[in-house]
């Protein structure tokens, strides 16, 4: 899972999971959703895709984002572990429509600085239809 670079102004980490219908050996159309993750008051919380898209198009573009931060393995797979399984505790709310869902991490970003809150943003409302 890739952990390119560390954003300026992500208040706190988010993680991109992909969710799917656990299916064996049937050779059919899987499903696959999209969800972020991130903290908000110290507790995992998920984000639907929009609240995601939404995030990510305010990040700053490629050329502004600040170098990689430093971090262990070992650190990252506990931000990783933390925040997906946070996640998936709540996963058969969030994918009713999928019977045996399952969740895959897919990528993380890290906030620029490392003495950041915790306190994640997730947009407060939908975005409003064009009409």
């Amino acid at each position: 899972m890739p952990v390119d670079q560390s954003v300026e102004g992500l208040p706190a980490p988010v993680l991109v999971v992909s969710v799917e219908y656990e299916v064996t050996g049937t050779g059919s159309l899987v499903n696959r959703l999209i969800f972020g993750v991130t903290d908000v008051d110290g507790r995992p919380t998920p984000m639907r895709d929009w609240e995601l898209l939404r995030l990510l198009n305010d990040m700053p573009i490629k050329g502004a984002t600040a170098p990689a931060r430093s971090m262990t393995t070992a650190e990252c797979v506990a931000v990783v572990d933390r925040l997906r399984g946070g996640f998936e505790s709540g996963l058969s709310d969030l994918a009713p429509s999928l019977r045996r869902p399952v969740c895959w991490p897919e990528m993380l970003f890290l906030p620029a600085d490392s003495r950041s809150s915790g306190a994640g943003a997730i947009p407060e409302k939908a975005p409003a239809s064009a009409g």
